[in-house]
């Protein structure tokens, strides 16, 4: 398999590479649908802590589900006397959506769609995994004045050098009661 996924991150400054141990959690939506979540990645930096099992839509054109994920500190240092925890990065692949389907949006992007309306109705089953990421201790990071106004970056591409311009930022960020939330609509496989 040669694709990718949805990677999703934040960086005040880049990540520095460094080798962790794979971290992954799986929930299955559907028979067909699935999304795993990892971290094994160079600055790959969570931890999953839960994915809730999908509400299937009325039309079954859409599943949704929340994954709540933790950012892990960096590694302790002696000259500050501290393990900072800021920036984070993790990989959510889905399959069993159908093949026909191309795009990968933010919350607002094919909201159409993914509310059951439009599209074609030739095809039986879900068309869209409509998932809430939470980074659920983002109250507790090195600095969370930074969460106000941040807006999550992601991408369907790689993470290969001048793949720059597939990066895209989800407007729908917000930062409420000490949690990082941001919606995303996944309809491609991968």
């Amino acid at each position: 398999d040669h694709s990718c996924g949805s990677f999703f991150g934040f960086s005040a400054t880049p990540p520095k590479p460094r080798y962790i141990s794979s971290l992954e959690g799986t929930m299955s939506p559907s028979p067909k649908v699935k999304i795993s979540i990892t971290a094994s990645h160079d600055g790959g930096n969570i931890e999953v802590i839960s994915q809730t099992e999908p509400e299937i839509s009325t039309s079954g054109r859409t599943a949704k589900c929340t994954v709540t994920v933790h950012v892990k500190p960096d590694v302790y240092t002696e000259l500050e006397k501290i393990a900072h925890m800021q920036y984070f990065s993790f990989r959510a692949f889905v399959s069993g959506l159908p093949s026909s389907t191309t795009t990968t949006g933010g919350e607002n992007e094919r909201a159409e769609d993914a509310n059951g309306e439009g599209g074609d109705d030739d095809d039986d089953g879900i068309k869209f995994l409509a998932v809430r990421y939470v980074v659920a201790n983002a109250h507790a990071v090195s600095y969370p004045d930074a969460w106000p106004g941040t807006t999550v970056c992601y991408t369907s591409g790689g993470l290969e050098p001048g793949d720059d311009a597939s990066w895209r930022r989800n407007l729908g960020t917000k930062y409420v009661d000490g949690k990082l939330t941001w919606s995303q609509i996944h309809a491609v496989n991968g």
